[in-house]
């Protein structure tokens, strides 16, 4: 008897404590994916983020788009206000992204359904400290495959 009574006291003890506690993740902030979309794309084909990865100083996430063939990419500089950063079309499904200094890796599948022989690259995505001057926006540009 006196063991049950141990272990319900324990647990209104543990809940007590974390009924005060901060939200692990406190939202700041919504993004619209078909927004990202450049102009003159087809938005009624299927786009959504999958994958997602930040860069190390916080200011950039990046997401696979395996509907569009494609990665996307938001400024987070100032998280309450998220804006478009880049959309790079890709040669085959984006499966995969992890962000490394200046570069994001993304990996690619080529071979469509084909699950029995599987194929794809590793694309290398960076903003090649280039401004577009039309837009004043940062280019993104792919160099890929980087591997087979």
């Amino acid at each position: 008897m006196r063991q049950p009574l141990a272990l319900a006291a324990l647990a209104s003890l543990l809940l007590a404590g974390t009924a005060g506690a901060e939200p692990l993740c406190n939202r700041v902030a919504t993004f619209s994916v078909p927004d990202i979309l450049p102009q003159g794309r087809d938005r009624s084909r299927k786009t959504v983020s999958e994958i997602i990865a930040a860069s190390e100083d916080g200011k950039l996430l990046a997401y696979t788009d395996a509907g569009q063939k494609a990665l996307g990419l938001i400024d987070i500089t100032t998280p309450e206000t998220p804006r478009p950063a880049g959309f790079v079309q890709l040669e085959g499904e984006s499966t995969s992204v992890a962000i490394l200094g200046d570069k994001a890796f993304v990996a690619v599948v080529t071979s469509g359904d084909n699950v029995k022989q599987p194929a794809g690259h590793l694309f290398v995505v960076t903003d090649n400290d280039g401004v577009d001057d039309s837009s004043g926006e940062t280019q993104f540009f792919a160099f890929g495959p980087v591997a087979d």
